[in-house]
């Protein structure tokens, strides 16, 4: 496998708490944004700032759990019937997981967000989901929250699953891997657990009116 170029942080990179002082240059250069640019765009909730996948070192590391998680998809999710509503992945990244959802549902039912359009996925949505507001709502039958974890990215995870809960129509299912992190003060109501394997967590939304608080 070839290994991908890299370009230096300086300067005020090094205030950033990323696990290697590298980005690689594929994401960048694919940005139209200079590096000091890119980084300014992405900082500014920890979890931009700690994106594993910002960095190489992690890659084997994200592949054995895109493995796990795809695994549990496949035996636990794509047999069963769904309301009506869109499939909505946030957090796409390069797409890996988000092609099996076009492959299971069809393209024209599932609804990509990321901050970034990391391998020009087409039709996907480019916005921070801390942004995302009451007038981005939509109907949603199947929701993946993928936007890094608990604590590299806290207001973002939490934005995200606001989303995802309040969009979720009656029955419809939420796919979480960070419930075994989430924060104490978190609570999440009007939703039951019905599937859980090595991280992943399967959610049905069963009241109309389920919420997320933060204590």
């Amino acid at each position: 496998m070839a290994i991908l170029p890299f370009v230096p942080l300086v300067g005020q990179f090094s205030k950033l708490d990323t696990p290697a002082p590298f980005l690689r240059t594929d994401f960048v250069q694919g940005s139209g944004l200079g590096a000091n640019a890119f980084l300014e765009f992405v900082k500014g909730d920890q979890v931009d700032r700690v994106v594993d996948y910002l960095s190489f070192g992690t890659e084997d590391k994200m592949r054995f759990h895109r493995a796990q998680f795809t695994d549990f998809f496949y035996k636990n999710v794509a047999p069963l019937s769904l309301p009506a509503g869109k499939i909505v992945e946030l957090g796409v990244y390069k797409g890996e997981f988000y092609n099996h959802l076009e492959k299971v549902y069809g393209k024209d039912r599932c609804v990509g967000l990321d901050v970034y359009n990391y391998r020009g996925i087409n039709d996907l949505i480019v916005k921070d989901v801390r942004d995302l507001t009451e007038k981005d709502d939509f109907e949603i039958a199947l929701g993946r929250n993928h936007v890094c974890t608990w604590n590299d990215s806290f207001a973002s995870r939490l934005a995200a699953l606001r989303f995802l809960v309040r969009n979720l129509v009656f029955d419809g299912l939420l796919l979480e891997a960070g419930l075994e992190d989430i924060p104490s003060n978190i609570k999440i109501f009007g939703m039951q657990k019905i599937g859980n394997f090595k991280g992943v967590t399967l959610l049905k939304k069963t009241s109309r009116d389920a919420f997320v608080v933060q204590s």
